[in-house]
C-alpha cells in the first residue's frame, strides 16, 4: 500500500491502526503527531510552569486579588515538584475562596506551609499544618494541604485519606475534588480520576483545569480501549471527552479517527471540520477528512481535501497518491496520471502508484505498459492482490489463459472480496472448459457487486499521516 510518505506492505492497510511511527514518520507529520497511541505520555493538564511563578501566585491570592495570569497548556511531567506546584495552585485558589470562614492565625499558617511546600521544604510546611490541626482536627483546608504533601512524599494512600477526610468535612470542596481526581489519575485510576473531576465541574461549571483533566483522562481511556480492540468504548469516552470541551482539537481528531474506523463517515467529517475550525491548516485533519468524504462516496469534496493537503505539503507522495486515486475515480486520466507519477517520483519505494498507472494503462489498451507497472509491483511485493489481478487481466487479454489463472487465483487468495478478481477468474476459467469453477467465481463476483464492497475498499488503500514506513523487496 502507498504509505503516508512511503510505500506498502504486503498485507492490506486498515486505517484505522493506531501503531506509533517510524521515525522519519515523526519528522515528516507536522505540525503535530496525535493519532490515538498507548504509547503518548501524560499531558494535556493546565499547569503552573514554575515554582517561582507559583509563589507569586499564591502570593497575590493571600492577599485577596482575584485576577490571575491565566496558566498554559503544557505536556505534564513526572517530575514530582512541578505536579506539587499544580495541586498547591488551585488548592491555594479555593483556601482563598474560603478564607472568611478560617481565623487569621489559622490562615498564616496555611499560607505558609504553602510557600513552603513550593519551596519544597515539605518538613516545614507539615510542622505550620500541625499547628492548625492541633487545634482544629478537622479543618479541610489544612487537611487537604497535607494530603498535598504526603502526596509529594509518594505516600498515595494518606495522602487519599487526607483528601477524603477533607471532603467529609466539606462536601462541596471543589479545590480537595480536583486534587483527589490529579491522585488518581497519577496512580493509574482513571475511571475514578474521571468521576472526581466530573464533581469539580459540577460544583464550579467551567472550571478549566478540571476540564482539562477530565477531557484527557478520557482521551487515555479512549487509547487504551483501542489496544484491546473496543473501538465502541474508545467512542464512547471521547464523544464524552468533546462534551466536556467541544473547542479540544485533539479530542475532536481522535473522535474522527474512531468514527472513521467504524465507517461512521458523517460522524467523522464533522469532527475533522471541528479540528479545522480552531486550526485551519492541519494537514492531517484535512487528509483525514478526504478519508471520510471518499468513504461517503463524494469523491469531488474529496478531491478538493486531497488537492489542499497537496498544496499544504506538496513534497509528501501519499498526498499525491491519494489525489492520483481520486482523479481516477472522477474518470480526469491524464491528470490522475500526472499526481501517480509525481508521487513514485518523491517516493520511488512503493506499488500503489504503479498499480493505478496499470490499472490506467489497462483501461487505455496499453497492455505491454500494464505488464512493466504491475511487474514492477510485484517487484516490491511478491503478495500485493492488486498487482497480481492487474497481471492476471493482462494475460487474459493476451489469451494467456493457464498464466491467467495463476495470477488470479493468487490474487482471490490473498482478497476474497475482489469483485474483479473473482470476475475475470470466472472468465478464464470458463475458456479453459472449466464450467463448475467458471459459475462459482461468476457466482461470487455478482454477490460482491450487489454487496457493494467496491466502493468501502477504496478508503482502506488511503493510510494514516502517521503510518509511514517503506516496503522492502521480500
Amino acid at each position: 500500500m502507498c504509505r503516508r510518505g512511503g510505500a506498502a506492505r504486503a498485507a492490506p492497510f486498515c486505517f484505522w491502526s493506531v501503531s506509533e511511527p517510524t521515525d522519519s514518520a515523526k519528522a515528516k507529520v507536522t505540525p503535530y503527531h496525535n493519532q490515538i497511541s498507548s504509547g503518548s505520555r501524560y499531558h494535556g493538564f493546565l499547569w503552573v510552569r514554575n515554582v517561582t511563578y507559583t509563589c507569586a501566585c499564591l502570593g497575590r491570592i493571600t492577599r485577596g486579588i482575584s485576577s490571575l495570569p491565566p496558566t498554559r497548556s503544557v505536556n505534564f511531567p513526572r517530575r514530582p515538584l512541578f505536579w506539587l506546584a499544580f495541586l498547591l495552585f488551585f488548592s491555594a485558589l479555593h483556601a482563598h475562596a474560603q478564607a472568611s470562614a478560617i481565623p487569621t492565625t489559622d490562615r498564616s499558617h496555611l499560607r505558609a506551609a504553602a510557600e513552603w511546600i513550593v519551596k519544597g521544604d515539605l518538613a516545614r510546611a507539615e510542622e505550620e499544618l500541625r499547628v492548625v490541626l492541633n487545634t482544629e482536627p478537622n479543618e479541610y483546608h489544612a487537611l487537604n494541604l497535607l494530603g498535598v504533601v504526603r502526596a509529594q512524599q509518594h505516600r498515595a494512600a494518606e495522602a487519599e485519606q487526607l483528601f477524603k477526610r477533607a471532603l467529609d468535612e466539606k462536601p462541596d470542596f471543589a479545590g480537595a475534588h480536583m486534587d483527589l481526581g490529579m491522585l488518581y489519575a497519577e496512580g493509574g485510576q482513571d475511571d475514578e480520576a474521571a468521576n472526581e473531576f466530573q464533581r469539580v465541574l459540577t460544583l464550579e461549571p467551567g472550571r478549566e483545569d478540571a476540564i482539562a483533566s477530565l477531557t484527557h483522562g478520557l482521551r487515555k481511556q479512549a487509547a487504551a480501549a483501542l489496544k484491546t480492540r473496543e473501538p465502541e468504548k474508545a467512542l464512547a469516552l471521547l464523544l464524552r471527552a468533546r462534551r466536556a470541551s467541544p473547542k479540544d482539537a485533539d479530542a475532536a481528531y481522535e473522535f474522527g479517527i474512531v468514527a472513521l474506523r467504524m465507517s461512521l463517515f458523517p460522524d467523522a467529517i464533522q469532527a475533522f471540520k471541528d479540528v479545522l475550525q480552531e486550526r485551519k491548516n492541519d494537514v492531517n485533519a484535512v487528509y483525514a477528512e478526504g478519508r471520510a468524504q471518499m468513504g461517503l462516496g463524494k469523491f469531488q469534496e474529496a478531491g478538493d481535501l486531497f488537492k489542499r493537503y497537496v498544496e499544504l505539503r506538496p513534497e509528501d507522495a501519499s498526498g499525491h497518491y491519494a489525489l492520483g486515486l481520486i482523479l481516477r475515480a472522477l474518470e480526469e486520466g491524464p491528470e490522475a496520471r500526472v499526481q501517480l507519477e509525481r508521487s513514485i517520483h518523491l517516493e520511488p519505494l512503493q506499488t500503489e502508484s504503479y498499480v493505478q498507472l496499470g490499472e490506467l494503462d489497462l483501461a487505455e489498451g496499453n497492455l505491454e505498459a500494464a505488464a512493466g507497472r504491475f511487474g514492477r509491483a510485484l517487484e516490491r511485493n511478491p503478495k500485493h492482490p492488486g498487482a497480481l489481478l492487474g497481471m492476471g487481466e493482462v494475460h487474459y487479454r493476451k489469451k494467456l489463459y493457464e498464466a491467467a489463472c495463476d495470477f488470479l487465483e493468487r490474487s482471490v487468495s490473498l482478497d476474497s472480496n475482489s469483485r474483479d478478481a473473482h470476475y475475470y477468474l470466472g472468465l478464464a476459467y470458463a475458456r479453459l472448459g472449466k464450467t463448475e469453477e467458471s459459475r462459482r467465481e461468476l457466482a461470487l463476483a455478482g454477490q460482491l457487486e450487489q454487496q457493494d464492497i467496491e466502493r468501502h475498499r477504496n478508503i482502506l488503500r488511503l493510510l494514516d499521516p502517521a503510518e509511514i514506513d517503506l516496503a522492502r523487496p521480500e
